[in-house]
């Protein structure tokens, strides 16, 4: 899903919304990949007035019971001079998901990825989330050390597979995913 196009957005990666009302209440939008390196920034990517997208998402966010949190990932599109359709990166994040009042939509952490990441959805499971990227590769990030990599595909497989284009399921430590060539994949995993 494109999140801005043409100025008529307000760039929400995520709308959390009253259970009972259905009313907003927060939204949130990712960082620019290259704002990840300034540890202290919490500025979000602003919507770019004049061009046809700035940052899409690829997936549905992932909710994480265990620590109450919504991990989402999107694509950054465009440049900062001209607003341009340059892809720059993927960011993946991870938002409180209490109310707003209670600290709701607050960024817990956030990481660049240097993979598109336009069609797989996150999964966590056993405190590990796991995506699939446009390149062929599924990464794997650590839930409780601020999203820290810990796994990419490439290093067990030796190779990239086609884009992957569904959610990374994990079961019996071993992970599964299907490719744009319909091929499904099925890895075993370390112990970590």
């Amino acid at each position: 899903a494109v999140l801005c196009h043409q100025g008529n957005c307000d760039g929400s990666l995520i709308n959390a919304l009253d259970y009972q009302t259905g009313t907003l209440n927060w939204g949130a939008r990712p960082l620019r990949p290259v704002q990840l390196q300034e540890a202290q920034s919490q500025t979000p990517a602003p919507p770019c007035p004049n061009v046809s997208e700035i940052y899409q998402s690829g997936g549905s966010p992932a909710f994480d019971q265990t620590n109450n949190l919504l991990i989402a990932s999107a694509n950054v599109i465009g440049d900062y001079g001209s607003c341009g359709t340059q892809w720059e990166g993927s960011v993946l994040v991870a938002y409180d998901a209490n109310r707003k009042d209670n600290g709701g939509g607050v960024v817990k952490w956030r990481v660049g990825i240097g993979h598109p990441i336009s069609q797989s959805s996150p999964t966590i499971a056993s405190g590990v989330v796991y995506i699939g990227t446009d390149d062929g590769r599924v990464l794997a990030f650590d839930v409780l050390n601020k999203g820290t990599q810990i796994w990419d595909s490439y290093e067990t497989l030796g190779q990239t597979t086609g884009a992957v284009i569904s959610p990374p399921v994990f079961g019996y430590n071993r992970i599964h995913w299907n490719d744009a060539n319909g091929q499904l994949w099925v890895v075993g995993m370390p112990s970590y």
